[in-house]
């Protein structure tokens, strides 16, 4: 007597069906899935900045060697400096943003578009707020006259 063996296993139709539901669920996830990857690194840029600006803060309150210390924000890049501003730095560094990545709604008061921190002081010289944005997502940065910093999405 002969051995039949039945192959079994999924028809043509049904594997068409899975990858169609499939196709369709990567079409619905993926522009939330690119959505968050690109705000998570606009947030890490602003956590960035703002711990860039706190160890900024905290070399002049220490009076560490006796020097003011200070942030100027441009639109695509940030320069860190020495000084009591940009133009009379004895030392910078210009730090340039990531492509798609902006500052904007620069409002820093007395100082225009720099943050700056006297020896032995927390406080800044100048308060207020300025926007770090991608083309989907904004952070605002601020900074008060007692020199605490806050960010948050818009």
């Amino acid at each position: 007597m002969p051995v039949h063996s039945k192959l079994t296993g999924f028809t043509l139709l049904e594997l068409l069906v899975v990858m169609g539901i499939i196709a369709i669920v990567t079409v619905v996830v993926l522009p939330f899935s690119i959505n968050d990857l690109k705000n998570s690194n606009l947030r890490s840029l602003a956590v960035n900045i703002t711990s860039q600006i706190n160890n900024y803060q905290l070399s002049a309150a220490l009076g560490k060697d006796n020097l003011y210390y200070g942030i100027s924000i441009g639109t695509n890049s940030y320069t860190l400096f020495n000084g009591t501003s940009l133009a009379l730095a004895s030392q910078s560094e210009v730090v340039h943003l990531e492509e798609g990545f902006y500052f904007s709604n620069i409002d820093l008061a007395s100082f225009g578009s720099e943050i700056v921190f006297k020896p032995n002081s927390i406080k800044p010289l100048t308060t207020g707020t300025f926007r770090i944005s991608d083309q989907y997502n904004t952070y605002e940065i601020l900074i008060n006259q007692e020199g605490f910093l806050e960010w948050y999405k818009i």
